[in-house]
């Protein structure tokens, strides 16, 4: 497995523990909710660092605050 697929799970459960909305589309990406208010993002599971940058991204404007 990659580092960056690894990451993607790994931010996965992070988002599930912080409360938010994970469900697997049925196309493999994974849409995120957050616990309250609008907005969503959609994951999708890339090799490259730019999509996880990207996701990363998104994920803030929702409200999402990571860890450490």
């Amino acid at each position: 497995m990659s580092d960056t697929r690894r990451e993607m799970f790994r931010l996965v459960r992070e988002l599930e523990s912080a409360g938010y909305h994970v469900t697997r589309a049925g196309s493999g990406h994974w849409k995120v909710r957050p616990p309250e208010g609008d907005g969503m993002v959609v994951m999708a599971f890339s090799p490259r660092r730019s999509g996880l940058h990207r996701t990363m991204h998104h994920l803030k404007k929702i409200g999402y605050n990571p860890r450490g």
